[in-house]
């Protein structure tokens, strides 16, 4: 009987540590930016003013559909704690230039 019972804790306890394996990898292996984060919907607002954001890479964050609108006053954009942050200036200017 005690067999069957170490040969069952045998099994979940590698279930755990494969379980375990697998979550290391992903965590090591996943993309670390910001994707499609902050997407506004039909005639929505953001405001981001004084917001800081950091990271990696930030892809596709700022999206609008029709009308949306987004403030980023005063915002600090950067790719991580030791880079220098992006002035709101820069990535207003370019949301202006995008124009879907």
């Amino acid at each position: 009987m005690q067999t069957d019972e170490l040969d069952v804790l045998f099994r979940l306890a590698f279930v755990v540590l494969c379980l375990g394996v697998l979550i290391c990898v992903y965590n090591i292996t996943r993309p670390r930016g910001i994707y499609n984060a902050f997407v506004n919907g039909e005639e929505a607002e953001l405001d981001l003013t004084e917001a800081e954001i950091r990271a990696d890479e930030i892809s596709g964050a700022f999206n609008n559909e029709k009308k949306g609108k987004q403030k980023h006053n005063k915002a600090k954009f950067g790719r991580d704690e030791t880079s220098k942050a992006e002035n709101s200036e820069r990535v207003n200017q370019a949301a202006i230039e995008y124009v879907p």
